[in-house]
């Protein structure tokens, strides 16, 4: 019976071994990348980076849409100068964004699939939406400023998503609805 312990005290230590290396993996080795320093778009620090970097993105206007792909912080310098020219489609899990002006074409901020998101303290303008949340989970957005700019738009679009958080937001000139659930 003693010998039985003592096999499974090891086993649990190698278990333990293996998988607390795995656990820390994005704390431990977690990177800071700056645009334009770095990379000169937001979407190529995106594709070079790894799982639980941050991409710190400077002032300036940015003309681009991006794809968020994977778990990253994304943290502008200042959301009145640093202009996103474009949409953030957000198809990963535990993305933080914050800081960043948003100049969508159609939404701000459109996320499809995923859990754990954190919109905060952004500017959108927006055409049609500012932030679309669809099929995801456990999304809060908190903090943001939003303004409608077209003649058919809503500020904050929630569809088969459950668990979101809607916190402290001021929206205006949602011709159709501020929040749409």
């Amino acid at each position: 019976m003693h010998m039985k312990f003592v096999l499974q005290a090891i086993l649990m230590s190698f278990l333990i071994c293996a998988i607390l290396p795995i656990a820390d993996v994005y704390r431990v080795n977690a990177a800071t990348i700056t645009v334009p320093d770095n990379y000169s778009n937001i979407q190529e620090a995106i594709n070079h980076a790894n799982p639980g970097d941050t991409i710190s993105v400077k002032a300036g206007t940015y003309n681009e849409s991006i794809v968020v792909n994977k778990t990253l912080s994304l943290v502008g310098e200042n959301m009145a100068t640093t202009i996103l020219n474009g949409t953030m489609i957000v198809e990963a899990n535990n993305v933080n964004v914050s800081g960043f002006a948003f100049r969508g074409w159609s939404s701000g901020i459109f996320l499809n699939t995923t859990t754990g998101v954190n919109i905060a303290k952004n500017s959108i303008i927006f055409n049609a939406i500012g932030i679309d949340v669809e099929n995801s989970s456990s999304v809060t957005m908190e903090s943001n400023v939003m303004n409608g700019s077209g003649l058919d738009n809503i500020g904050i679009l929630l569809a088969y998503s459950s668990g979101c958080r809607i916190i402290n937001n001021t929206i205006t000139n949602a011709l159709y609805w501020g929040i749409r659930i």
